[in-house]
């Protein structure tokens, strides 16, 4: 999924570099026999603001991807499915910091019916030697 920071702000990374600082988080609400795993946030880039220079800030600015794996249960039946999440941020400028906000996002899971897996069989061998 891409985000967009606006120009002129930045938000904290997923990993702020203080604990007070509150991180950049993507949640899903899922379908029953949908998760998804392995969400995979970008590095945050380090930052000192003219306020407080000698404080290093881990944040995103600009575009942004975090990705994950969506794993589907070989139960779930065929059809589409709606998965429902939350971009939670928040975000600053270089004088001060804004209440966390969150932003609704959605995506559309297709299950289908699996291809059939056949299994191929060696072609049937001459029995005579060739040379």
């Amino acid at each position: 999924m891409m985000f967009r920071v606006m120009p002129g702000f930045h938000i904290n990374s997923n990993k702020p570099a203080s604990e007070l600082y509150i991180p950049t988080k993507v949640t899903f609400d899922v379908p029953t026999d949908i998760s998804i795993v392995g969400m995979e946030y970008p590095e945050g880039e380090m930052i000192s603001l003219a306020f407080d220079p000698d404080t290093k800030l881990s944040v995103y600015t600009g575009d942004i991807a975090v990705k994950g794996l969506v794993m589907v249960a070989k139960s779930a039946p065929t059809g589409t499915y709606r998965v429902h999440g939350q971009f939670r941020y928040q975000a600053c400028d270089n004088r001060s910091c804004y209440p966390p906000a969150s932003v609704p996002i959605q995506f559309d899971v297709s299950v289908a019916k699996p291809k059939s897996t056949t299994v191929q069989k060696d072609p049937p061998q001459s029995p005579h030697i060739h040379n």
